[in-house]
């Protein structure tokens, strides 16, 4: 598998976010050259070559990625985004072109990625900022960002993501899916819990596997808190899936979760799944999750594959997985320590081959 963010393209009301390519650097040139509009960045007035080498390099979020800002209206690079990972933090940078300025196009696509980071687990965001920058402190501060202290020469702005959405920011045009907000599971959240248990607990979502429905809330609960501890140890986990509506403000009622996840102590493979309210069923929703926690996962750790399970007598789930980018890597009905599928027909999909011993461990949780 690629060790790029390339599914990483975030959608704003003007804009499309998405990483560099070197097809636009010659228009970044034209304003990271105006020294002048440039006064407050560091990285300015190089040769071709130069930008190609500094900005174009593995893709990787822990590493740094340069993300293209592109107008909608013609497809044209207007500014960019630098975004790099550290564990639960991310620090980020921003240029407009200056025939772009003052249009709001930096208070979009930051609010834009904000809301894209969040959905990755990021629980807070940096920005630094030449002293005298006054148009940068105003968009933090407009942002949510609060002066913390400085660092290198720059004074440092910090965001705490709260939980739930949007973030703490204004209201954004921005979604994790065309169709659905997405956002970590939470055992604080009551509200969502409460959703997610009616969910779990009707016998239509389980009816190619009757006996696995949880008989109380509490189970549910049990299933929720390893989805938390996999964002907590691991920066990915599942999400709590609400329906996107343009008329309402925040979410609207959770109606399943779903995404990547790495819940089996010793099994290294991230384990992307769905379950959904049976209202929703039909319109593509778990497509929309499967995609958006494949894409997650490359972000997070492109190194650990990503793995789905699910029975033969699916058929609607393994079409999903099939769609998704996933590969059928096994079929067959050897047992497992899961008494409920031990001898049924089961598939396993990945996106890359596996080594044995992974696929066996795969196969033996059923």
């Amino acid at each position: 598998m690629s060790t790029d963010v390339a599914d990483l393209t975030i959608e704003t009301a003007r804009c499309l976010i998405r990483p560099l390519s070197d097809g636009d650097i010659d228009e970044l040139m034209v304003y990271r050259s105006n020294l002048e509009w440039m006064r407050y960045q560091g990285l300015k007035g190089l040769s071709r070559q130069q930008w190609v080498e500094r900005l174009l390099g593995s893709g990787r979020l822990n590493e740094g990625v340069q993300l293209a800002i592109v107008a909608k209206q013609d497809m044209r690079l207007i500014g960019d985004l630098y975004v790099r990972r550290d564990h639960g933090v991310c620090w980020v940078g921003y240029t407009i072109a200056p025939t772009h300025a003052r249009q709001g196009y930096a208070y979009e696509t930051l609010t834009g990625l904000i809301d894209a980071l969040r959905n990755l687990g990021i629980r807070a965001i940096k920005a630094g900022v030449v002293p005298g920058n006054t148009a940068s402190e105003g968009l933090l501060t407009k942002l949510g960002f609060t002066l913390t202290g400085s660092e290198d020469g720059e004074d440092v702005y910090v965001l705490e993501l709260p939980d739930g959405y949007p973030c703490g920011v204004a209201d954004t045009s921005y979604s994790a899916t065309q169709s659905l907000r997405l956002r970590p599971v939470d055992l604080s959240d009551e509200a969502a819990i409460a959703d997610v248990c009616v969910v779990f607990r009707d016998p239509a979502t389980w009816t190619h596997l009757p006996a696995g429905c949880p008989q109380s809330d509490a189970e549910v609960r049990e299933i929720l808190a390893r989805h938390a501890n996999s964002w907590k140890d691991h920066g990915l986990g599942w999400w709590f899936i609400s329906s996107r509506d343009s008329q309402q403000q925040g979410d609207g009622p959770v109606v399943g979760i779903g995404g990547c996840a790495l819940n089996h102590p010793g099994v290294p493979a991230w384990n992307l799944g769905f379950r959904l309210d049976p209202a929703v069923w039909g319109h593509g929703y778990a497509s929309e999750v499967a995609k958006a926690g494949l894409a997650a996962a490359k972000a997070a750790d492109p190194d650990i594959p990503v793995t789905a399970r699910v029975l033969e007598r699916n058929p609607a789930s393994w079409h999903v997985l099939d769609k998704s980018g996933l590969t059928l890597v096994w079929q067959g009905d050897d047992p497992s320590v899961d008494p409920l599928t031990t001898g049924l027909p089961r598939r396993v999909y990945a996106d890359r081959t596996l080594d044995s011993a992974l696929l066996d461990q795969l196969i033996a949780l059923g």
